[in-house]
């Protein structure tokens, strides 16, 4: 009995650690979006000021511009989301004994929405640095030719 009752523990404790180390990372893809986001923001700026008369893009940079755009918006929804679920003002009740009985099912809410825009930063993280990529590979593309 002891057994098995120290292989659930066991288990517990390797799903607490998976699980503390996919919120850990939340950190980091959060600076990598914003940093990707800033650089993508200053070549926009550098690109309008070059931009033709009208500030009409080609087909190419106007995809590439609204990948950006999308990639923006979800990466702010995403954050927004979890700085939402993590504020406990927010969500609970606001005196005594019910704010103690609300509790337990705000954390367990708070940590499985914060898990799904953890799996989800991480994601957005791949898309931009993919996006970011792809417009380097065009651009050297379309200079050579």
């Amino acid at each position: 009995m002891a057994e098995l009752a120290s292989g659930a523990v066991s288990s517990l404790l390797g799903v607490i650690r998976n699980e503390a180390l996919l919120l850990g990372r939340v950190r980091h893809d959060v600076q990598f979006i914003q940093e990707e986001m800033e650089s993508m923001q200053s070549f926009l700026a550098h690109l309008s000021k070059k931009a033709p008369g009208g500030g009409e893009q080609d087909e190419q940079m106007r995809t590439w511009m609204n990948q950006v755009r999308l990639l923006a918006q979800d990466s702010s929804n995403c954050i927004d989301m979890y700085l939402y679920r993590g504020n406990p003002e927010l969500h609970l009740a606001s005196g005594g004994l019910r704010r103690y009985v609300f509790w337990l099912p705000w954390f367990v809410h708070k940590m499985v929405a914060q898990r799904r825009a953890a799996i989800q930063l991480g994601v957005l993280r791949e898309r931009a640095h993919d996006i970011g990529e792809r417009r380097t590979r065009y651009c050297n593309t379309l200079c050579i030719l």
